[in-house]
Parts: structure tokens; C-alpha cells; sequence
């Protein structure tokens, strides 16, 4: 097997965007780290503004509400890009009829 033979194979494929992928719960957990770290960074952030350690729990309540909605706010942007609750079977299906 060539050097080469990885890119003739995908040669006129297009590889598809993070939003464009079948693996839900890989994009949920890539979601969760990410609301975390943030949570954590902006009580940090506001902790050090105030020169005081604030309350925790709202930013907790607001990370924890975001991991829970993620379902909904992902089937709604999939509805608005595409005009229904799922992707078109032919892209499902590519080579297949």
C-alpha cells in the first residue's frame, strides 16, 4: 500500500462538518467537557473580578440545564437546516438505491 493510496481513495469526498456526523453521543460528551471547562472558567473569571469566591451553583444550574437541553437543541437546528426531524436518507444511504 502506497503512501498516496489514503488520498486517492477519498479523492472527490468531502468530509463533512462536527454538526454533520451520526454519532450523537460523541457530540453530547464533546458537549458536556465543553460546558464544563466553561462553567468553570467563568466562575473562575468572576471569582477573581469580585476579589471574592462567589456563589458556584447558579453556573452549575446553567451548565447542568445545557448538558440536559442539548437533545432538543440539536434535533431543533437539524429540523431548521433541513425542514424535518432527521437527515435525508440519501445521505444515510450515499451508494445505496
Amino acid at each position: 500500500m502506497g503512501p498516496h493510496e489514503l488520498d486517492r481513495a477519498t479523492v472527490g469526498g468531502r468530509t463533512g462538518s462536527l454538526g454533520e456526523g451520526r454519532d450523537f453521543v460523541t457530540h453530547w460528551l464533546i458537549w458536556i467537557v465543553l460546558v464544563s471547562l466553561l462553567g468553570c472558567f467563568g466562575w473562575l473569571l468572576a471569582s477573581l473580578y469580585y476579589f471574592r469566591w462567589i456563589d458556584w451553583w447558579p453556573i452549575a444550574f446553567g451548565a447542568l440545564a445545557s448538558i440536559a437541553l442539548f437533545p432538543v437543541v440539536l434535533h431543533g437546528l437539524l429540523w431548521v437546516r433541513h425542514g424535518r426531524l432527521g437527515p435525508e436518507r440519501n445521505a444515510i444511504f450515499r451508494g445505496g438505491s
